[in-house]
């Protein structure tokens, strides 16, 4: 029985008939790299093909389960309408309503509140100022002889403006006065002359000491800021007029330092007569200054005009009180 062939020769048919037995002493048979292994690569070509469309085709899939939000994820907003406004309830409406009405009553409470303190800053104001000019007409008379009445003090103080009260201090014991008295003149420019004007008048054998009472410093600043204004106001005050001179007679006579804008003689409760006081208003504060310097003193009908810085109204105590409800 005959032997089968060698496995040898299947080999060498199935690599194109060429025995790639290497005889001994001879190279080796040709790898795949140096002949037909360019197939190989096409192989692995398609390896990568097919790995790459099983990942397209993983990323196509869709998401089955359900998807949870993270903390950083954008959350959905709701309708809006408009320009980007919610949609308000009618509750919400309701309060937006409420909250109109209850800022237009604060604002009103605001405006009120605030009318009303500065009306109760400005009565305050104006009740400061009365009670300053109360203080300006008063001046204090020290130095009086023991001999002098009241009427010797009336008469000295009478020609600087309408005298409202005087009070002297008197000793029940002795039935005479303590040597000093106050007099209180119905303006506070009457009482600016007379504190300029008298203070160290002999009268009676005596030079007579004139200031402001004791009671002024409280009111100090309020006064000084009434004598600042007077300073820029082109308004007189003269006094001591002769009863047969007239508003015409003293404007002729004051228009000498510039255009006057008003001369005034108050009128007294007798018809055709005044008070021997009264103001003139000049165009400049030049003339006003002018008239002073010139006319205080001055010999007019055989008496002695008084002239002075006048204040912003030019009235009465009495008359200023009346005015502005302070009575």
């Amino acid at each position: 029985m005959s032997s089968p062939a060698p496995v040898e020769n299947d080999i060498s048919l199935q690599n194109g008939g060429t025995d790639c037995r290497p005889e001994q002493g001879e190279a080796q048979c040709p790898s795949e790299a140096d002949g037909p292994p360019a197939k190989k690569p096409a192989l692995q070509d398609a390896s990568s093909s097919a790995g790459g469309a099983k990942e397209e085709g993983a990323a196509q899939q869709e998401q089955m389960g359900p998807v949870l939000a993270g903390p950083g994820a954008l959350k959905a907003t709701p309708p809006l309408i408009g320009f980007g406004l919610m949609k308000l309830t009618p509750e919400q409406l309701e309060m937006v309503t409420r909250a109109k009405k209850f800022a237009m009553e604060q604002s009103i409470k605001s405006v009120l509140m605030k009318q009303t303190i500065a009306h109760q800053q400005q009565q305050q104001k104006t009740l400061q100022r009365h009670q300053a000019l109360v203080l300006m007409c008063r001046v204090y008379v020290g130095s009086i002889s023991f001999e002098l009445k009241e009427d010797t003090i009336k008469q000295a103080f009478r020609p600087f403006g309408p005298i409202k009260s005087i009070n002297m201090s008197w000793d029940p014991v002795t039935q005479k006065h303590k040597g000093f008295a106050f007099v209180e003149y119905e303006l506070p420019e009457a009482a600016q002359l007379a504190l300029e004007q008298m203070n160290g008048v002999l009268i009676g054998g005596r030079n007579i000491k004139v200031g402001r009472p004791s009671n002024m410093p409280q009111a100090a600043p309020i006064l000084d800021q009434i004598m600042e204004e007077a300073k820029t106001y082109n308004r007189i005050y003269i006094a001591s007029v002769h009863q047969d001179l007239t508003e015409s007679d003293i404007q002729s006579v004051f228009e000498a330092f510039g255009k006057i804008r008003s001369c005034k003689l108050i009128p007294s409760s007798t018809p055709g007569k005044h008070k021997e006081y009264g103001f003139i208003e000049y165009e400049t504060n030049v003339g006003a200054n002018e008239a002073i310097a010139s006319m205080n003193l001055f010999d007019l009908g055989g008496q002695y005009l008084r002239v002075g810085r006048a204040g912003a109204t030019g009235l009465t105590l009495t008359q200023e009180a009346r005015e502005f409800k302070l009575s």
